[in-house]
């Protein structure tokens, strides 16, 4: 059975630490993202940490917009010239900087005990499926095999788009059986290998493009060997490097 590092998670989208603007009046501090909850809000002055009794979160009524900026206002005026005050709250989705807007980040994640989250089964089916067609083929030096060329695609004028979804469809297939074929190695080497974790049959593929013409979406439905069905989908952009992914 194989185990490997989960390197997509739900994301936080928590904002750490991050240095608020201190107003004229001594006592509101501005901070750049919407504060999604008041519960999760931690305000510290010269890394003293402030009891949230000691101050309010409101809005700017002055600015007409949808993310207005939230402000944090203390109870008391801050007397030192130059104070450094610093706030950690959770922001909403589509202002976080960690996700894009994304809702994942691929990042470790640690639980409560601080180990780091793993995979093992369809769950790292789905991740190594991801691998093989978002990697960059040739960019990693001990795998230089594993990979696509999508990424090189970014930037590409478009002209021809049959042209376009039949590469990308080409890639994803060739990335596909490259797993397969290292599956199949990996257990003639006698490794013990699940049927969950194994790719079974490819039963759907289609890339299609979205409203936006630089965009693209590769959708992959395939089985594990154990019969489950599962769901890969990719987003291509081709204006940039910076891609989405969805795993079901």
């Amino acid at each position: 059975m194989s185990i490997d590092l989960k390197i997509q998670n739900l994301c936080d989208h928590k904002v750490n630490w991050e240095v608020g603007q201190l107003q004229s009046d001594r006592k509101s501090v501005l901070f750049s993202k919407p504060i999604a909850s008041s519960a999760s809000l931690t305000v510290r002055v010269n890394n003293v940490d402030i009891d949230p009794s000691e101050y309010v979160v409101r809005v700017r009524d002055d600015v007409v917009s949808d993310d207005r900026p939230f402000y944090v206002v203390l109870s008391r005026k801050v007397k030192d010239y130059q104070p450094l005050i610093e706030a950690q709250y959770v922001t909403l989705s589509t202002f976080c900087r960690k996700c894009a807007g994304l809702k994942y980040g691929d990042d470790f994640e640690y639980l409560n005990d601080r180990d780091i989250r793993t995979c093992k089964d369809e769950e790292l089916l789905l991740q190594m499926v991801e691998k093989y067609i978002i990697t960059r083929v040739g960019s990693n030096p001990f795998h230089i095999w594993i990979g696509t060329i999508l990424y090189t695609m970014v930037g590409s004028k478009i002209t021809d788009q049959d042209l376009l979804k039949s590469r990308m469809t080409e890639q994803a297939n060739n990335a596909i059986e490259m797993l397969k074929s290292v599956q199949k190695q990996m257990q003639s080497t006698g490794r013990e290998m699940t049927p969950g974790e194994l790719f079974g049959d490819l039963l759907f593929m289609q890339v299609t493009q979205e409203s936006d013409p630089s965009l693209f979406t590769i959708t992959v439905r395939f089985t594990s060997q154990r019969g489950k069905q599962l769901e890969y989908e990719q987003l291509v952009n081709l204006k940039s490097s910076r891609q989405g992914t969805t795993i079901s």
